[in-house]
């Protein structure tokens, strides 16, 4: 009996088949099918919000709900409890594939100074595959004949960074959300190209294995008001701040939205300009720059000091190495379009920085020649290394607007880098005056760098400001109340960069915080009677090959 109705149940199933697999196109959907159901088993379920958890519950709360790329990563955390979480990467309550990286950071219960004795833990640098030089050479960079470009600096995204709120790094959707508005500002304002400040202190806004995270994605804000959201002691900020690794790569997310504007991406370096003298306290053990600082020969020759800031000295060629890794790391490991060089040269003729370098050599006899040439090698070093790994990749500096500053006093030879090929593509003077400054008024500095640019591979872009709308211009003269007597100061100086087209390749602006809130998106109220006067004019200015 059995055996009969075993034998009428699998006649049954094979005409069932038969009735379902009629055609080719029927047995692909009951595939389809099966792999949807597949797929929908292995989709996890609303990341759960893990700050709080001792590490070992955070992990199964975590896998419980199906993800299974979860690292953890300690870090120091004022007034956290050692062995809990204090940040996670994603945001609670949001579903992810389930391969996604999660990271989470554990405080470790040590003070700043100890956690810069330990070893560093960071999964997004383990995960990266080492590439060779010209591992992104097929990267085919978005760059514009004239670039009309707006600076993003550290300063504009410090609050973009840091959930003051919740007091923790923003996750990184949060964080995505806010580049995304930021970018499509900067798109829908008229402008083609974004420069983005990645390494302004001898830190980094990604992963790198030279240089450690910004302070800034932490929250501080020592040169600026955010500060007193979290102390009004600076120390104790910075001691909050420094030595922790990121939650997520900040860069990518920055180029794709960028990108996704139609935007070029330019990383924005400063090279010589390292932290404040306590702020290297922080600073992990295992980076080039700190071995430099606690040994007793390099500390005073790799390094020098102004009364409040440590500096990278060019003289040797193994700091002109260390610098040039910025460069060399950011062009192979990420899309970016250009790398754009700051003016943080010498930070005066101080005669102390470089002494022992200087007396060391017999090549020059005079110290301002000196400093020239070492920028001058470092200058093309970079060029030539940024050339190496994507030959269209652009290379330019921002000098400070006076000639005779950069010449004299910064050690910065602007009058080499424009008259001779192979030092930048581009030069972005700063010429951030009014038409009434009594020494360097806008019309007249400008013509004069672009009277000394005689080199045709080099595009001559203008730097113009919004910081001093509505400020006493100090150095200025005459002009000192330019700024805050007239609102239409940016507007003559589009107009006159729009009757010199034939001489003027592109302009840049600083900054994005002085016309849009970074946080919010929405528009600045104190510049706004001059940015509405400025930008129909700056908008309207075509170059003919546009």
């Amino acid at each position: 009996m059995k055996k009969l109705l075993c034998m009428l149940l699998s006649a049954l199933m094979l005409l069932s088949l038969a009735a379902c697999g009629g055609s080719d196109g029927e047995s692909s959907d009951l595939g389809e099918q099966s792999s949807v159901e597949e797929s929908s088993e292995a989709v996890a379920v609303e990341l759960p919000d893990v700050k709080g958890k001792t590490e070992a519950e955070a992990l199964a709360a975590i896998a419980e709900a199906g993800y299974t790329n979860v690292k953890a990563v300690p870090c120091h955390k004022q007034g956290s409890t050692a062995g809990t979480v204090v940040a996670q990467s994603k945001t609670p309550g949001a579903v992810y594939d389930k391969d996604d990286m999660i990271i989470i950071q554990v405080s470790n219960g040590l003070t700043p100074s100890e956690s810069a004795k330990t070893e560093i833990a960071d999964p997004l640098l383990a995960a990266r595959e080492e590439l060779s030089q010209g591992a992104n050479s097929d990267y085919k960079p978005v760059n514009y004949d004239n670039m009309k470009a707006i600076w993003l600096s550290q300063l504009d995204l410090i609050p973009v960074y840091y959930d003051y709120e919740n007091k923790t790094q923003r996750t990184e959707d949060d964080f995505a959300a806010k580049i995304d508005t930021i970018m499509k500002n900067i798109k829908d304002s008229g402008f083609n190209t974004v420069v983005v400040q990645v390494h302004p202190d001898c830190d980094s806004m990604y992963v790198s294995k030279y240089y450690p995270w910004t302070d800034y994605i932490n929250g501080n804000g020592n040169r600026d008001a955010n500060q007193a959201l979290m102390s009004e002691n600076a120390d104790d900020v910075t001691a909050m701040t420094y030595g922790n690794t990121s939650l997520y790569d900040l860069m990518p997310l920055m180029i794709d939205a960028a990108h996704k504007y139609e935007l070029s991406y330019q990383a924005w370096i400063n090279p010589m300009r390292a932290c404040a003298i306590p702020e290297m306290e922080y600073i992990n053990d295992s980076y080039p720059i700190k071995q430099w600082y606690n040994d007793e020969a390099k500390s005073s020759t790799y390094l020098f000091k102004t009364s409040s800031r440590i500096y990278l000295n060019p003289a040797y060629e193994e700091v002109r190495e260390y610098i040039t890794n910025v460069a060399v790391e950011i062009a192979r490991y990420y899309d970016v379009d250009g790398i754009h060089m700051d003016d943080y040269f010498y930070p005066s003729a101080d005669a102390s920085y470089d002494k022992a370098a200087f007396e060391a050599q017999s090549d020059y006899t005079v110290l301002i020649d000196f400093r020239k040439n070492n920028i001058n090698v470092l200058v093309k070093q970079i060029y030539d290394a940024v050339k190496a790994e994507n030959k269209d990749m652009l290379f330019g500096i921002s000098p400070a607007g006076n000639i005779n500053t950069n010449m004299n006093a910064l050690g910065a030879d602007v009058k080499t880098w424009c008259s001779v090929a192979g030092y930048v593509d581009y030069i972005c003077p700063q010429i951030y005056f009014g038409f009434n400054h009594v020494t360097v008024p806008f019309d007249g500095l400008s013509q004069q760098w672009i009277d000394m640019n005689t080199e045709a591979s080099v595009d001559m872009v203008l730097g113009l400001t919004l910081h001093k709308i509505g400020k006493e211009d100090t150095y200025a003269g005459g002009g000192k109340t330019e700024w805050v007597e007239n609102s239409d100061i940016l507007k003559r100086s589009y107009e006159w960069i729009g009757q010199n087209l034939d001489k003027v390749d592109g302009f840049c602006m600083f900054s994005y915080q002085y016309i849009f809130d970074p946080v919010t998106g929405e528009r600045v109220d104190y510049t706004k009677t001059e940015v509405d006067n400025f930008l129909p004019v700056m908008q309207g200015i075509t170059w003919a090959a546009e």
